[in-house]
């Protein structure tokens, strides 16, 4: 008899798993039954508490204030609450104008702009280091949502005089999702008028904005939204006639005749065009000539 044809004799181990093998398989599919029960149970209730779930009403939103103050709570809570609030006024919500009344009249607003008057030692004393750059984000994030409301809540913070913070914060911090908050909110503020838009010019801000487009034109691709951002924000502050001073436009014509070439994303090409369409307006061909003749020197 070969090894091939060689029978087995079942041991008596052998003959437990066979006769135990209906059994084994039956509370397999009992346990995968309650696996799937299980998960389905976790859905509907997931379900029904995203159902069920409530905004917060305009009581709760106004005891926020309470949670903002450094003297009373640690960080922690101070950041959480920043956080919150800046999901209130998030532009996807429905209700996110009526959520920035609120905040503005409840006083939020105020307490949120009080803390870029922060001089260097309360900054130092109240938020940890590896914290400051988020605080800052999400402060800003705040400023910028309320500014890109209705006028009423754009003229809030104008009339805050926070703008020249803002551009204290863009200039003086690296983080780059800080600076694209400070550029957002900057931007908001501009779209709403001349007037808006002259406070924003007359602090020197297009060096700066064209300093993060420098920085960022060989490494468009990984951080494409912020130069949108950027890229939109620059735009919007050249097209609003009465135009700006020549000045101001030809600091901007080098940057963005450079990103013709090193981009290839059409938000951006389109919004690049646009602003020097305005150049050409503002500086005629010989102007613009002038702007890149000096930068090459």
């Amino acid at each position: 008899m070969t090894k091939d044809n060689q029978h087995h004799n079942p041991t008596e181990d052998d003959t437990t798993l066979i006769k135990d093998y209906p059994t084994i398989r039956k509370e397999k599919l009992k346990f995968r039954k309650s696996l799937i029960k299980n998960a389905r149970s976790q859905f509907l209730t997931f379900n029904l508490r995203c159902r069920l779930r409530k905004p917060l009403t305009d009581e709760a939103i106004i005891a926020l204030k309470d949670y903002l103050d450094v003297e009373k709570n640690n960080f922690t809570t101070v950041m959480q609450t920043i956080v919150t609030i800046r999901g209130l006024v998030s532009t996807e919500k429905k209700n996110v104008l009526h959520m920035t009344s609120v905040i503005i009249d409840s006083g939020i607003a105020n307490c949120i702009l009080e803390f870029l008057n922060w001089d260097a030692s309360k900054i130092a004393s109240t938020i940890p280091t590896n914290q400051l750059d988020k605080f800052y984000m999400e402060v800003t994030w705040i400023i910028s949502n309320i500014a890109s409301g209705t006028t009423v809540h754009t003229q809030y913070i104008v009339s805050s005089g926070c703008i020249p913070n803002i551009v204290n914060i863009l200039e003086t911090h690296t983080n780059l999702l800080v600076k694209e908050q400070c550029v957002w909110a900057l931007g908001n503020i501009a779209a709403e008028s001349v007037t808006c838009r002259d406070l924003v010019l007359n602090l020197d801000v297009v060096p700066l904005i064209v300093d993060i487009l420098t920085m960022e034109i060989g490494n468009i691709s990984n951080n494409i939204e912020l130069v949108r951002t950027v890229i939109w924000c620059l735009k919007n502050m050249l097209e609003k006639t009465p135009f700006p001073p020549k000045k101001t436009v030809a600091k901007a014509v080098p940057i963005l005749t450079k990103l013709t070439v090193y981009s290839q994303d059409k938000e951006i090409i389109d919004d690049v065009v646009a602003a020097l369409h305005t150049a050409f307006i503002i500086l005629k061909p010989s102007g613009v000539a002038d702007a890149l003749k000096a930068q090459i020197e």
